[in-house]
């Protein structure tokens, strides 16, 4: 990866190998970020003693976890309105800015914010990054046949990701 900060997922117990271990074993190879689906998840990695980067993009509104998560120093993907406004309500209740990353719809079509969506949310991210909220840490995606080399989708997928790229910027 280069330079490039690492990012390994250890959702759903490390796909079954222990996420504890896993993690640790993780962080002393030096990768600094631990990929999890849940704020669950995340803060279960808290109790094992990791104080590393962690981001969880996904959970139900009305979650508890969230709100633990940011006071844990837990990264959320926001893809909706209502994600953002659980995260702001969340950094408002514990006292702590929230590290939020815009999880954009590039064609998997689950949980990403789609492109038509895109520049309210952002606008509305910028507002509560002005206001001490959250920071933004990070733009992602989930990308359809990404374990397929070669796919065809792949090339589409990586435009409508730049376009969204783009329109942050602009935001």
């Amino acid at each position: 990866a280069g330079a490039a900060d690492v990012l390994a997922v250890v959702k759903a117990d490390a796909y079954g190998h222990g996420a504890g271990p896993v993690a640790r074993t993780l962080r002393r190879a030096d990768v600094r970020w631990l990929g999890v689906a849940l704020p669950t998840e995340a803060l279960a990695l808290r109790a094992t003693g990791d104080t590393g980067r962690i981001l969880a993009w996904l959970w139900v509104p009305g979650d508890p976890s969230v709100a633990a998560g940011v006071r844990e120093g837990v990264d959320l993907a926001v893809s909706s309105q209502w994600a953002l406004a659980e995260v702001v309500a969340a950094a408002e209740r514990v006292g702590r800015t929230a590290g939020v990353h815009v999880k954009v719809d590039t064609g998997l079509s689950r949980n990403g914010v789609e492109a038509a969506a895109l520049p309210d949310l952002l606008a509305a991210v910028a507002r509560a990054e002005r206001a001490g909220l959250v920071s933004v840490e990070g733009m992602m995606s989930h990308l359809a046949d990404g374990d397929v080399p070669g796919a065809a989708s792949m090339a589409a997928q990586r435009e409508r990701f730049d376009e969204a790229i783009d329109e942050a910027r602009r935001q």
